[in-house]
């Protein structure tokens, strides 16, 4: 409720305009990343009760990416069922495949929408390095998709192929929109909005790795801002276009063994090979 002598919006009302504006991409983000629910529900309530009053999207991206990086990874069972829709379960082992820098790339493109900018924001990358990021993953999707639509012709029943046809020519966001991306539970809107109510989540994982993502860069000191629940104000403005990430690595030139060779008339070839008193006297083993 509205404060009747402020004029200001309760704290409780922000946070549930965020969550019906934000949270349903953000729990696919963190879901996705994480494979556990609980774990993705812990992250978007830290996520929107720390976040100020209107923060930008792509802020509150980057905000879960780093919890994401404090938590362990879980692994969760593929949900389609490949005799019930085979194509959206080619989809889901597809995106499986992919390395997961790719797959973290093509959910926040194509499934949660940000655009190259708001990448750039989130994975703290320079913007045409966001755009070839994208440009790769998507690329190595479909390169995959391709081929695995190209060993199935001739096995499939003609309603099935149809469909195969169009995942061939379809969007991306339209291909990976066949899958059944979680939902936040209902009960955590009750919990921050006080209304509302949903269908839990699905809460059987299966355990396989405990270590976190490091991609593009391993975990480093801790930082206060986070770790005490405080939204870090450096995330609510894009990086500079001159500021260099300290996880860009630089390249470092190719070492120069000669460091000039004298210039001097050409030797006609006489197909023979000359001998020690014809030798220039760079090309001379002795005079090395």
């Amino acid at each position: 409720m509205t404060h009747p002598l402020t004029g200001q919006r309760s704290r409780r009302e922000q946070i549930a305009e965020l969550y019906d504006s934000h949270a349903a991409g953000l729990f696919v983000y963190c879901a996705d990343q994480l494979g556990d629910p609980g774990s993705t529900a812990d992250v978007l309530v830290s996520v929107l009760t720390s976040a100020p009053e209107d923060p930008p999207r792509a802020a509150l991206y980057a905000f879960a990416r780093r919890e994401i990086h404090r938590r362990d990874v879980v692994y969760a069972p593929p949900v389609v069922d490949p005799l019930v829709d085979p194509a959206s379960a080619l989809v889901e082992r597809i995106l499986r495949e992919l390395r997961p820098q790719q797959r973290e790339v093509l959910v926040l493109s194509h499934v949660c929408g940000l655009g190259l900018d708001e990448l750039a924001w989130v994975l703290d990358v320079a913007p045409d390095t966001a755009e070839e990021l994208a440009l790769s993953a998507a690329h190595r999707f479909r390169q995959i998709l391709t081929m695995a639509l190209a060993a199935t012709e001739g096995h499939v029943s003609k309603p099935v192929a149809d469909v195969y046809g169009a995942l061939s020519v379809a969007p991306l966001r339209d291909v990976l929109g066949r899958l059944p991306w979680p939902e936040p539970p209902g009960t955590l809107r009750i919990n921050l909005a006080g209304s509302h109510t949903a269908d839990p989540a699905p809460l059987f994982v299966k355990p396989r790795w405990p270590v976190p993502p490091a991609w593009p860069q391993p975990l480093g000191e801790a930082d206060p801002a986070s770790t005490t629940g405080l939204f870090p104000r450096d995330l609510l403005a894009p990086p500079p276009a001159s500021r260099v990430p300290e996880h860009d690595a630089t390249t470092a030139p190719m070492p120069k063994y000669r460091e000039s060779v004298p210039e001097g008339p050409a030797r006609p070839f006489t197909g023979a090979r000359p001998g020690p008193s014809s030798l220039a006297p760079f090309d001379n083993p002795a005079s090395l």
